[in-house]
């Protein structure tokens, strides 16, 4: 993967987000591209479903997961590492999330897991957006 191209917007996402006023209090949306599935033998394309907010401030930053249907808002702790930030739920909730803030095109990781099986969704991040709650 070349990391210097932009991922292709997903709008079926975003339209998700701008669809309600009812998201928790946030400032940076993150949007997936590119889902998959890995079990103990294989990795498979899936399609992404949940987004990702981040809100509160530095020093009490939240992390919400979120799909058609609501969040899940978490209390997080949020660590620098170089041009990266590893947000991660105070209490573990079985997921990771990773992105870059010092680049032109904000990207993130996040890697979750479900029993000992593993989503791994990679997206875009929007700081500020326009169309903010």
């Amino acid at each position: 993967m070349d990391w210097n191209v932009p991922f292709e917007k997903n709008v079926a996402l975003e339209d998700v987000y701008k669809s309600s006023t009812q998201w928790p209090s946030n400032h940076t949306l993150c949007v997936p591209v590119k889902k998959f599935y890995c079990d103990g033998n294989t990795c498979e394309n899936t399609e992404p479903k949940v987004f990702n907010l981040i809100g509160g401030n530095s020093s009490n930053p939240t992390i919400s997961r979120c799909d058609k249907n609501g969040c899940d808002t978490y209390d997080a702790t949020l660590d620098d590492s170089g041009e990266y930030k590893n947000i991660q739920p105070v209490d573990p909730k079985g997921f990771v999330f990773k992105m870059s803030y010092n680049t032109i095109d904000k990207k993130f990781v996040e890697v979750t897991t479900l029993g000992l099986d593993t989503f791994v969704s990679y997206g875009y991040c929007m700081y500020d957006f326009e169309y903010k709650n």
